[in-house]
């Protein structure tokens, strides 16, 4: 009976110790310093912002002084001026072209002296062709035109450009720093360029500013870029005559880099956010742009999602004075603090703003001695719940653990340790009393759990050699016919054909092959499962092994209308060494795919060489592409999983068994190389896949074609006699087919007694041996042989292993077995040529020939 619970012991010291005291100490030093930080980054922002909205409305000012000056300029020029100084002007510096325009000489833009005015340089201008030359815009023109020479001089320091625009559409603009040297307007802009058109002077059109006061523009689209991304603003003051006329205005322009790089300088801290906002809460500058001379329109956006403009113009224009500091979300913790001023002059607003994160970042910096002390207070609590839990629970605990991970009989002293936890009144003591009979079963449990797994490892043991039996059995059954059909194809292509015959023929041998690679494809899913599938790497010519796939997949394609195209790039011509059947499967698998998925457009194969990994070794790429069906993201997530199935829209008769691209898959990466797909609906798909290969100088001397070869060796093989034990009617037909034409000597028998009775009763050049046969197999007549070749002192016969079984572990217990070699099926007359031809010659070598006992065909 549990007389005081140890949940309640833990409980009680918890609360009292440490959580009430902590987490009430904390809060209310996180309430009061938070208020002062607030109140005090407040009161220093708006000393701040005080400050520097003088500064910046002093800017201003500036600039409608100079612009007011520079009218001043004007109207002493307009009335000093006699028509012949106009007159000259404009014929040496605005000649009048053949279209109306008069458009300013490059001197005035490279420099020029100017008798009476001095050096004139940095200046364009056009007058529009839309309207008449009169004396009086040819006065207003070329005042215009020395005006801006005069005072675009003294302004260069502080502003970027200084200019005068007409209601004619007449423009003079000073601006000899920037970076496109007014190229537009020097020769670029058309005869007919209208100004007035785009909207530069709208904010000092009468109707808008009736008073003529200084008036600065929103951000724009600069004129001379006729893209529209490039945005400016600027200031302006209107010049009027005294009925209300207006005869033009004098204008600067503002790139943000520039004009606004004062304000930007010199910020509260590094984190501060600093901008201007216009009336209608479009955002004109920002810090953060500063450094870009044109400001593009998805920039601005992108600063106005963030910055919120508009947000802020309401609480702007809802302050009664023209200047405030507020938080943005005062009910937050940590919220943005933002500090306003209204310039006058450009109607605009100046803000800075403190971000959260500095807010947070001050309070914290004051908060760290609190929480020291209360994490100290705190450290202390749990140090003494620490032994106290250790003395009451943890080490009973781990008394317990202990004795239920060790093994039966050998708890030791824990056992007196377990029985005094047994007599304790909680938790523990009814923990370890459970604990003591659970052990007592699992133990029993146990022994019997593992009488039954040697049980079933034992049947899964028989079951994978059931399963290594049916497949080596199946390899065997299938190869059979495959060698019939395989051999007699061969040996009638050795006869007089038509071109059409022969070409037929050798699609015939090509689909048996293909057909022995699909069978290769069931056993290799099986040593795939098993890890051990090997590559065999031989010097390799891609180009010719690629080109040779294509053509045999050409006749299919041309028959679904489909185009099949191969782009093998240069860089991956030459030998590499490489397991040229593994390449081809997975090429193969990936070309008939897309084949079958496409009924209309093309298959395009593409091959290059890529990167090199050191001195031989390169990145080689396979890629398939395909106009057909494609696939959703769903099928392709799957695509190399077993038996997936690309797509549900096509007709079951184009559907596989699905393990096409999951063998292909764990080719690749055997080949230490990886494999990806792209597909959409509708867009086709692409297969590829990179493998790492090492480039070889020597070529493959099996990739010679032995055919002529063998012919010119019919000779030699005359009179060669052949002992041939083989039980299956067809395999024997397939070799007299192929070696009788020669001139060689066939002698048959159908099982592996009769073979060694024939040995012994008579004299061969070469044996060819089945594996597989009634009343003795192959291997066991090798071994028959070979002993009575030792008994009788015989000199060496070689003996060839002809066999269906042609996995590796069956070409190992061919070689075990006393066999010169194993050639497997189905055979051509041009392997069955060569293996004969190297048997005679190891017969030649006599006692060398056990050295060569290694060699195998396969």
């Amino acid at each position: 009976m549990i007389t005081m619970s140890l949940e309640r012991r833990f409980t009680q010291f918890l609360i009292a110790s440490t959580v009430l005291a902590i987490l009430a100490t904390a809060f209310t030093a996180a309430v009061s310093v938070n208020w002062h930080v607030r109140h005090q980054q407040s009161s220093a922002l708006a000393d701040y912002m005080s400050e520097r909205g003088l500064r910046e409305d002093a800017f201003f000012n500036t600039v409608a002084d100079s612009q007011n000056a520079a009218m001043q300029t004007f109207n002493e020029y307009v009335e000093g001026l006699t028509e012949a100084e106009i007159q000259t002007g404009l014929d040496t510096y605005f000649p009048l072209q053949e279209n109306g325009a008069r458009r300013g000489t490059d001197e005035l833009f490279e420099g020029v002296f100017i008798p009476g005015y001095g050096r004139v340089y940095g200046i364009a201008a056009l007058g529009s062709s839309t309207h008449e030359w009169t004396p009086a815009r040819e006065r207003t023109f070329y005042s215009a035109f020395l005006t801006i020479a005069r005072h675009g001089v003294a302004m260069n320091d502080t502003h970027e450009s200084l200019w005068f625009m007409s209601p004619l559409d007449d423009l003079i603009i000073f601006a000899p720093n920037r970076p496109d040297r007014l190229e537009y307007y020097r020769h670029e802009a058309p005869h007919d360029f209208s100004a007035t058109s785009i909207g530069i002077g709208d904010v000092s059109e009468p109707d808008v500013n009736p008073e003529g006061r200084t008036r600065c523009t929103p951000l724009m689209s600069a004129a001379y870029d006729q893209t529209g991304e490039t945005l400016v603003t600027g200031c302006q003051t209107p010049l009027r005559q005294f009925g209300g006329g207006q005869v033009g205005i004098f204008g600067t322009t503002m790139f943000v880099n520039e004009v606004f790089q004062a304000a930007f300088d010199s910020l509260p801290n590094m984190d501060s956010d600093i901008y201007f906002i216009s009336a209608e809460g479009q955002l004109i500058a920002h810090h953060d742009i500063d450094e870009t001379i044109d400001v593009r329109p998805a920039l601005m956006r992108e600063m106005e999602e963030r910055i919120d403009p508009e947000e802020l113009l309401e609480t702007f224009q809802n302050t009664s004075s023209g200047s405030d500091v507020f938080f943005r979300n005062p009910e937050h913790f940590a919220s943005e603090a933002i500090a306003f001023y209204h310039l006058e002059i450009p109607d605009w607003y100046l803000v800075i703003s403190i971000p959260e994160q500095t807010l947070l970042y001050a309070s914290l910096n004051q908060l760290v001695p609190i929480f020291i002390m209360s994490l100290t207070v705190g450290a202390c609590v749990i140090i003494g719940m620490t032994i106290f839990v250790r003395r009451v629970a943890l080490k009973p605990l781990g008394i317990l653990t202990r004795s239920l991970h060790a093994p039966a009989g050998a708890t030791g002293d824990m056992d007196h340790q377990i029985d005094e936890l047994t007599e304790r009144r909680d938790e523990i003591g009814q923990l370890a009393s459970t604990l003591a009979d659970f052990r007592n079963r699992t133990e029993a449990y146990t022994s019997k759990l593992e009488d039954t797994v040697a049980q079933r490892t034992e049947k899964l043991r028989r079951l994978s050699e059931a399963k290594s039996t049916f497949l080596a059995t199946m390899s065997h059954e299938l190869r059979t016919p495959m060698n019939g059909i395989l051999g007699v194809s061969g040996a009638l292509n050795r006869t007089d054909l038509t071109t059409e015959q022969s070409e037929m023929v050798e699609l015939i041998q090509q689909s048996t092959q293909m057909l022995e690679r699909q069978l290769s494809d069931v056993l290799d899913v099986s040593k795939v499962e098993a890890g051990k599938l090997e590559l065999i790497r031989n010097p390799t010519n891609l180009a010719s092994c690629v080109t040779e796939l294509c053509d045999f997949h050409r006749h299919t394609a041309r028959e679904r209308g489909l185009d099949l195209n191969l782009n093998f790039d240069v860089s991956a011509h030459g030998y590499f060494l490489a397991d040229e059947v593994r390449i081809r499967q997975v090429l193969n698998n990936l070309i008939t795919n897309a084949i079958k998925f496409t009924s209309e457009g093309s298959v395009t194969i593409d091959v290059s060489g890529g990167e090199y990994l050191d001195v031989t070794r390169q990145v080689v790429s396979f890629k398939v592409t395909d106009t057909g069906v494609g696939m959703n993201a769903e099928s392709l997530a799957q695509i190399f999983e077993p038996y997936a199935q690309p797509t549900k829209n096509v007709a079951e008769t184009n559907r596989g068994t699905g393990l096409g691209l999951t063998i292909s898959k764990s080719l690749v990466e055997l080949m230490k190389g990886e494999i990806m797909a792209r597909s959409h609906p509708g867009h086709g798909s692409v297969f590829a896949f990179e493998i790492p290969l090492v480039r070889c100088q020597t070529q493959n001397p099996s990739l010679t074609p032995v055919s002529e070869e063998a012919e010119a060796l019919a000779d030699h093989l005359s009179s060669t006699r052949v002992l041939l034990a083989e039980d299956h009617p067809v395999n024997q037909r397939v070799v007299q087919l192929i070696l009788k034409p020669l001139g060689v000597d066939v002698e048959i028998v159908e099982n592996g007694q009769d073979a060694v009775e024939a040995y012994k009763n008579g004299s061969y050049d070469v044996i060819l041996m089945d594996m597989r046969m009634p009343v003795m197999d192959g291997l066991v007549a090798t071994r028959q042989i070979r002993e009575i070749e030792s008994n009788e002192n015989r000199g060496h016969t070689p003996i060839l292993v002809l066999s269906a079984n042609a996995m590796p572990e069956h070409c190992d217990q061919s070689m075990m077995a006393g066999a010169d070699m194993h050639v497997g099926k189905p055979l051509t007359p041009e392997r069955l040529i060569d293996a004969v031809r190297e048997g005679l010659e190891l017969k030649a070598e006599g006692s060398g020939a056990s050295e060569r006992s290694s060699s195998q065909r396969a």
